[in-house]
Order: C-alpha cells, then structure tokens, then sequence
C-alpha cells in the first residue's frame, strides 16, 4: 500500500473539537498516545467526515497513522462484518472529500489518492457472493460502497452499485487495473462498475468526482461484452449457486 508522508503540521496539544462533540477523556487519551497506538474509535474521531475532534490541521497529523491502520485492519474486519471500522472507513472518505482543498495546498493530495487507490486494489482483489434469492433480486455481493445499508464491502442493489464511486480512485487507475480483464473477479467488478455508469458522483457541489471515462468505453466495447458474459457464466455453471445472481446482473446491465 502506498504510505502518506508525514503532515507538514506539528502532533496537536489540543484538539479543539469546533463541532463540540467529543468528551474530554476522549480527546486527552487521543492526545497522550502516539498515533500507532490509537485505536478505531479514536481515529473515527480524528477523522469523522465534516465533524471531526480536531481542525484540519490537528487531524492531519495523524494521517499516516490512520492510512496505515486502514490497510492493515482491511480485510480482517470485513469479514468480521466489524461495524466500528465500517464506520471509521465511511467517515475517513468523507473526511477527505470535505478537506480536499486543504488536503491540495499541503501537497498531500497526490499521496491519498494514491493510497485510496490502492486501497481500491484490495477491495476488489477479490469477489464473492454471500448468497442469492432466486425469487426476487434481493442479491448480495462484496463491493466497494461506502454509503448503504449493508455493510461496506456490500450491496443488496446491482443497479445502484457504483451510486458512490470512491473519488481517489481515477480514471488512469481504472485503466491500469481493468485495461485487460483476465480473471472471473475482473470481469465481475467491471460488470458492476458498468452498471453504475451514471451514479458514481454521490458528493453534492464536488467538481473533483466525475463518472470514469474509461468504463464509459468499456461499456461501448462489444468484444469486451461478449468476453464478459463468457467469463461470469462459465464460473455461474461451474458454481451453480452464482446462477441466479449472475443471471440478474447480466440482464440488469444488458448483457444477455
């Protein structure tokens, strides 16, 4: 994973919770530990989208330590269905839409969107299906969602997928992970991300997130169409039970 270089802004001695909503004992326990030492709930403060314990200034600090110990708890606490880090994940990103421009001026944005693109790399390193009902289309699917019901590598929605595309991760990046699909988790992850064409700007008044050019293409590529189908049913009909939720998402993005 791609690490963010030390914050220009010296470690706080104070957090000046401007939205006053955090205790004194959590802050002061924030303040005494060194930043590999906090745990979730302490980073979900620190970086708690637009309300957040700290200035951008005194959070930022701790930018390298919640990085780091997002990647490293990824993948344990998705299968935990840990909803503390769920939380902390959901509110991290929405920390770095809000302080974006801060983010730019210290020259930290480069890094992050690096870093949150290789974070995207190991969301989708991987696709499973937790299950399906065959009589309606309430399928579940992992996915990289940060906003849902379901939990964060979840949706229960195929069309509505993408409705919240992680801005980190750039149309450059798209190309470079998905350019030449070779593998049923390519072909399942690009089906999905096609599907949500057209929902992927999920932060109001953010000229920075856009829909991704490149699946725009893909999505116009008939070789890459009848690739795609050939793939997910060739796994749908060596795993039975993928059949009913692949037979959907297919039909949904138009691919049968």
């Amino acid at each position: 994973m791609h690490e963010i270089k030390a914050a220009k802004h010296p470690k706080p001695k104070q957090l000046s919770d401007p939205y006053q909503r955090y205790g004194d004992e959590l802050k002061q326990s924030i303040l005494r530990k060194t930043g590999r030492d906090l745990n979730t709930a302490e980073f979900t403060a620190l970086f708690c989208g637009s309300l957040p314990a700290g200035t951008y200034e005194e959070s930022v600090y701790y930018l390298p330590d919640v990085t780091r110990y997002l990647a490293s708890h990824y993948w344990e606490s998705v299968l935990a269905d840990d909803e503390a880090f769920e939380e902390l994940f959901k509110k991290f990103l929405m920390w770095t839409v809000f302080f974006y421009d801060e983010l730019a001026k210290d020259g930290i944005w480069n890094d992050l969107n690096l870093f949150l693109s290789d974070l995207f790399a190991l969301a989708t390193e991987r696709f499973e299906v937790r299950g399906s009902v065959p009589a309606g289309r309430d399928h579940i699917g992992y996915f990289f969602l940060y906003f849902g019901e379901k939990s964060f590598m979840q949706t229960d929605d195929p069309l509505g997928t993408c409705k919240n595309f992680p801005f980190g991760v750039t149309d450059e990046y798209m190309a470079r992970r998905f350019e030449h699909p070779a593998s049923y988790v390519d072909y399942a992850w690009l089906i999905l991300l096609t599907n949500g064409l057209g929902g992927f700007t999920g932060f109001h008044g953010v000229d920075h997130v856009r829909d991704s050019a490149f699946l725009e293409r893909v999505k116009q590529d008939k070789s890459w169409q009848s690739a795609a189908v050939t793939t997910v049913i060739a796994e749908a009909e060596a795993r039975p039970e993928l059949m009913d939720f692949w037979s959907a998402c297919l039909d949904d993005a138009m691919l049968f």
